[in-house]
């Protein structure tokens, strides 16, 4: 499968390297790549970097790809050609699809905190980074509506 962008003009991409920590013998991919426009590079990359040493960074959170550790920061791809369709790791996930995954995990957690809200959680919920829970809700958001 090959993966081309744009129409006339090329327009470039990059993609992210990220290994999950899988210690726990799951069927989960070993290595997950991320692509998005060369033009979001930056903002893209710094967030991920913020979220890989936010304290959400676990498989509770982030589920298959909790405990990530951002491999490599691959620029200026005009085409990519899958070599193996069989393995799920082998396709790169537009950055839509990926921010669109996170960020229904975090407003999942944002929703069980509502109803967990006036327990004796609700300390600890702040100390596990509800700000950063928020952060990452609306940074995702702008990532998946590409108003980066």
């Amino acid at each position: 499968m090959n993966f081309v962008f744009g129409l006339g003009k090329k327009k470039s991409f990059d993609i992210l390297l990220l290994k999950p920590d899988n210690d726990q013998k799951e069927k989960g991919r070993k290595i997950v790549q991320v692509l998005f426009p060369s033009i979001a590079a930056n903002d893209f990359v710094q967030l991920m970097l913020r979220l890989q040493k936010s304290k959400l960074n676990t498989a509770e959170a982030l589920g298959e790809i909790g405990g990530f550790t951002i491999l490599s920061h691959i620029e200026g791809l005009e085409k990519i050609t899958v070599m193996d369709e069989v393995q799920p790791e082998a396709e790169p996930i537009p950055f839509q699809d990926f921010s669109n995954q996170l960020l229904n995990r975090f407003n999942s957690m944002l929703n069980e905190d509502d109803i967990a809200e006036g327990s004796e959680d609700e300390d600890m919920l702040e100390e596990e980074g509800q700000d950063d829970l928020v952060y990452f809700i609306g940074e995702f958001t702008l990532m998946k509506d590409g108003s980066f």
